[in-house]
């Protein structure tokens, strides 16, 4: 009996934090979508904090592969911050990227919390803050900007944006030409 009490403790838990989780993001969206330039300085600072964080993590015993995933992952979202931000399309380079290395370091610090003894709380304020806060504010302002305003006027170009054209420009440069249709 008290097995099964104890897991039906777990399961409403775990369903009470999803509801507040999405309660959360919800009033996150409507924040950002009435205060875009503050909500974009707050998650560069935010980044800024991970990026030293994640210097420090390569001193400290959680493990390179922490350190490195942390730092690489925050350096894809601050160059999305930079460029893009807020006029983020889904299928954007640095954002399939940046969830790809999310993923990468959820993982990794999975693994280095199960492994180093610390409070619950500790470990899931460091795994919000490094891994998860920026990820959401990405993800909610997805949804905020408006899809009838013209993007392309005010959309800055990305740092792949120009990589990428000038490589097309060479590949084009050296295909041989046989002239237009219409010649």
């Amino acid at each position: 009996m008290l097995s099964l009490l104890f897991w039906l403790e777990i399961v409403v838990s775990l369903l009470l934090i999803i509801c507040i989780s999405f309660a959360l993001i919800f009033h996150l969206m409507t924040f950002i979508e009435e205060r875009v330039e503050l909500t974009t300085k707050c998650t560069k600072a935010l980044v800024m904090f991970n990026l030293v964080i994640g210097i420090l993590l390569l001193f400290a015993n959680y493990g390179y592969i922490v350190a490195l995933s942390t730092i690489i992952t925050n350096a894809i979202w601050l160059n999305l911050l930079t460029h893009n931000f807020p006029f983020v399309g889904i299928f954007d380079l640095n954002i399939i990227s940046g969830f790809i290395f999310t993923v990468i370091s959820h993982c990794a610090w999975l693994f280095a919390l199960l492994d180093i003894e610390t409070s619950g709380f500790f470990a899931y304020s460091l795994y919000m803050t490094l891994v998860w806060a920026i990820p959401l504010i990405i993800v909610s302002s997805l949804f905020t900007i408006d899809e009838t305003v013209d993007r392309s006027a005010q959309q800055p170009k990305s740092i792949w944006h120009g990589i990428l054209s000038s490589k097309i420009q060479w590949i084009k440069s050296k295909l041989p030409h046989t002239g237009d249709k219409l010649d």
